[in-house]
């Protein structure tokens, strides 16, 4: 059993002294955010929307920022809070913060604030909030509504309008990407790292899930938290019943290989579904998230690895899987195999190990993992490790997923846009050339409504 052999370190609830600084932060930020003497007459909220506002009232709007920022993700170990989340956002979005205003356009139109949290939205507020922040420049705004005006979702259908939003995003977003640190934009707010984003827009879950309600279902009967399994959305806000699934998947690590993939990769990227503070949250582990994956991907390549320089083509040998396996074993183990070929890409737990990346990278694109296949493609057009750069072997591997996975497009349209020194030509570029519109469109299908 694995059980004996991987220990995981429960969440801790924070100590009494850290409740009590938390406490104490929150009461400061509340009286600076709604001072007893809070003018919130028109006159005094058009005047702070044009900018007239003083250092005190700058002050006022980077504590309800803050504290809506805190209720909303449920940040330093606290639960969200929607309700206070919108107080703030609703008293910033009053001084005219497009910020706040994008905030409150999501709020009022995300069906998973209303099924997790009860929060009852409006379209009409949506559309509202929504169409001001885009009016005063806040990105997340004008996606929101280029792709509603594009599908009519709660507005009439405008394509027109719609591609005049995307247009402007493309041309701020590609200065933004110029503008690189320090100067450039600074980075959005998550605990999940930017590298591992692209974990959560990936459909291997849609594999996971159909198979793993039929998998549990025998577990019903024989384990009580058969049921807590089955509502796995719930343990994105109840950190008990997040500890008793964990514990769930350690135990069932004969059972489910899925299950134990999900939790190596649920204590590599320290969350189990979502990017948030407390929603989903786990404590990241690189040592257990590499010995569960390491055991899981030996159960399908159990052969030791022969490649002795990183320039050199893995073998049919170091490739050859192990077709004894069933089928989520083969997923779970191929999965498994990149996750290790990407830390050894990466030099987590272990030191930076190319030749040992390379072969499990191989080993998974081989057995079809197309996440595998752009990181192993990312080595060849870069030349990791040593490698020889190669080009046309790097966008082959791109090109092979390139419509499936965005990764992928965005290596594509970043080599063609170094291949092209003016920004006028991205025109041309984006009618003549394949690349680079399948990069828009694979970005395009990820607008958060």
């Amino acid at each position: 059993m694995l059980g004996s052999r991987f220990q995981y370190t429960e969440h801790q609830t924070p100590m009494p002294a850290l409740l009590a600084i938390r406490t104490r932060a929150i009461q400061l930020l509340e009286w600076v955010a709604y001072p007893p003497d809070d003018d919130t007459s028109v006159d005094t909220m058009l005047r702070a929307s044009f900018a007239f506002s003083n250092e005190t009232s700058r002050a006022q709007s980077d504590a309800l920022w803050i504290l809506g920022e805190h209720y909303f993700w449920g940040t330093h170990g606290a639960a969200p809070n929607m309700t206070k989340a919108y107080q703030a956002y609703e008293r910033l979005a009053r001084t005219g913060n497009a910020t706040a205003h994008s905030r409150l356009g999501y709020m009022h139109s995300s069906p998973f604030l209303a099924k997790v949290h009860g929060f009852e939205g409006s379209p009409t507020e949506a559309i509202l909030h929504y169409t001001i922040a885009s009016q005063k420049g806040d990105w997340h705004a004008s996606n929101a509504m280029a792709y509603r005006l594009r599908y009519a979702i709660d507005v009439p259908e405008n394509c027109t309008q719609s591609l005049e939003l995307y247009e402007q995003l493309a041309q701020q977003t590609y200065k933004m990407f110029l503008d690189v640190p320090p100067f450039g934009r600074r980075l959005p707010y998550s605990k999940v790292r930017l590298t591992d984003r692209r974990w959560f827009l990936t459909t291997w879950r849609h594999f996971v899930s159909e198979r793993y309600e039929k998998s549990l279902s025998k577990h019903s009967i024989a384990h009580p938290l058969g049921e807590h399994v089955n509502e796995i959305v719930r343990s994105l806000v109840d950190r008990d019943l997040l500890q008793d699934l964990i514990r769930f998947w350690a135990i069932d690590d004969g059972e489910n290989p899925l299950s134990q993939y999900e939790l190596a990769r649920m204590h590599y990227y320290g969350s189990t579904v979502v990017e948030s503070e407390a929603q989903g949250a786990v404590i990241p582990s690189a040592d257990l998230a590499f010995d569960r994956a390491l055991h899981l991907a030996k159960k399908r390549w159990p052969q030791g690895i022969h490649l002795r320089h990183v320039d050199e083509e893995v073998s049919d040998f170091d490739l050859a899987p192990n077709n004894d396996n069933s089928k989520q074993l083969a997923f779970a183990a191929r999965s498994a195999a990149q996750m290790l070929g990407e830390m050894y890409l990466r030099g987590e737990h272990h030191r930076q190990d190319f030749i040992k990346a390379k072969v499990w990278l191989a080993r998974a694109h081989a057995d079809g993992d197309l996440l595998s296949s752009t990181y192993l493609g990312m080595m060849y057009m870069y030349g990791y490790g040593g490698m020889a750069p190669n080009t046309t072997r790097g966008m082959e591997l791109f090109e092979k997923n390139s419509h499936t996975s965005d990764l992928a497009a965005l290596e594509m349209g970043k080599h063609e846009l170094r291949t092209y020194k003016h920004l006028e030509s991205l025109t041309q570029v984006t009618t003549t050339r394949k690349v680079p519109t399948v990069c828009l469109r694979a970005h395009a299908t990820k607008v958060l409504v």
